[in-house]
């Protein structure tokens, strides 16, 4: 099949109608904006209190289970010998 190359590279669509079709598909992008970001709902003394109160639950949560001296399983994939020895790290 031979194509002249002017029509290979030719785009059947105009920008417009690339536009109407993509509009078909998706809202438009001005409507309603949720913020990710923390801090645009939280201050920053709001945000080290939550943070201090988590690492306070670990914390204490690791001492607990310490404290039950439960035997570490026979065989421990990387990922939890990573967990083991970052809470060791951390002063808890």
């Amino acid at each position: 099949m031979n194509i002249p190359l002017e029509l290979r590279r030719r785009n059947p669509y105009s920008r417009a109608d690339w536009t109407e079709l993509q509009l078909a598909f998706r809202p438009p992008r001005d409507g309603l904006v949720i913020s990710t970001r923390l801090r645009d709902y939280a201050s920053q003394e709001e945000i080290d209190g939550v943070i201090a109160a988590v690492q306070q639950a670990r914390c204490e949560l690791t001492a607990r289970i310490q404290a039950a001296q439960v035997p570490p399983p026979r065989r421990m994939s990387k990922e939890a010998r990573d967990d083991v020895a970052l809470i060791g790290d951390l002063g808890c």
